[in-house]
């Protein structure tokens, strides 16, 4: 059976969606989800909708379907996923952050996924750990506290651990990232691109390439401004009540 999903707003929720979509610190996906709704409320197709947002006809049916059945919230936020259970707890992640920060094992060099899937397994009650686990860990886990590692060893071993990290805390949207991507990608063409023999050559070689690109004041030129994103946006943005309108009311 097909089912259609009539999107019906509010007064509040509408001002809440308009002001989603204007606010930029939310979440990219919550601001798509939101210029949705917007659109669907307005009739647009849901093919239409789906080739201006970038994202599958399913998607705005699974939105449309979620905002139906369960309210605003729910078509805003992640739907329940399907899968295995986080491998790790917090505090196993914090172990596992805190041996890749120490000194590997007599005889090798530097610690591996596989190393340090079998010292998680000795230190916890894993049976196995694979290397993707690891991988998920150490590339994605989002923050380090200081106060973490000190749930996990005793005050000594953790301020050695902490004395080897320096903390950044850095912007999370995208085009932050963007940037610094782009940036590493030009410091391996222009100055890492060729066998350098040691770490003090290595750091000397990557100051003057600094000091050069700092100097030639080298920037990101976004092509895709607000205006662009307006126009490319503008079908699913709400239509503004025209002048008769306003003065008839």
């Amino acid at each position: 059976m097909n089912i259609r999903y009539v999107i019906e707003l509010a007064d509040e929720e509408r001002t809440q969606l308009q002001e989603l979509t204007r606010s930029g610190q939310a979440q990219v996906r919550r601001v798509k989800r939101a210029q949705l709704l917007l659109a669907a409320e307005q009739g647009h197709h849901d093919s239409a909708i789906a080739a201006t947002l970038g994202v599958g006809t399913s998607t705005v049916y699974r939105v449309k379907r979620r905002f139906v059945e369960g309210g605003l919230e729910a078509a805003l936020n992640e739907a329940p996923r399907d899968g295995a259970k986080r491998k790790l707890n917090g505090r196993q992640e914090t172990l596992l952050v805190a041996v890749a920060c120490s000194d590997p094992p007599p005889g090798r060099a530097r610690w591996t996924l596989e190393l340090l899937a079998d010292e998680i397994v000795q230190r916890t009650e894993h049976e196995s750990v694979s290397r993707e686990t690891v991988r998920v860990v150490l590339d994605n886990l989002s923050s380090h506290k200081p106060a973490a590692l000190y749930e996990v060893f005793a005050p000594e071993v953790a301020r050695g651990v902490l004395r080897r990290l320096e903390f950044h805390f850095v912007p999370k949207h995208a085009s932050w990232l963007n940037m610094v991507e782009i940036e590493i990608g030009v410091l391996g063409k222009q100055c890492l691109d060729r066998r350098i023999g040691d770490c003090d050559t290595l750091c000397r070689e990557v100051a003057h390439w600094q000091h050069r690109r700092n100097a030639a004041e080298a920037r990101v030129e976004w092509l895709f401004d607000v205006h662009s994103a307006r126009r490319k946006l503008g079908r699913v943005y709400p239509t503004p009540a025209s002048p008769d309108f306003i003065q008839a009311a």
